[in-house]
């Protein structure tokens, strides 16, 4: 089944069945498509003491201090 040119699919929509050009409902990423920035684990599990000594009061303080996003620090 090699076909060249976009995959045509017909569906029926109300009143009048047309050819259509078919999207892929469901996408694939790519491998390595975006690249994350890596914050050492060391400076992670340094703001992470903080906050759990009482150093830093919250997560968002850290984050600033450290100069990583909220999120990256919460999820771990």
């Amino acid at each position: 089944m090699n076909e060249s040119g976009p995959r045509v699919c017909t569906r029926q929509s109300h009143a009048m069945a047309a050819a259509v050009v078919c999207m892929p409902r469901y996408y694939k990423k790519k491998l390595e498509a975006r690249t994350y920035a890596n914050y050492s684990d060391a400076s992670v599990e340094e703001a992470l003491l903080k906050i759990a000594y009482g150093e830093l009061s919250y997560f968002l303080e850290a984050s600033n201090k450290y100069g990583m996003p909220y999120g990256t620090l919460h999820n771990r």
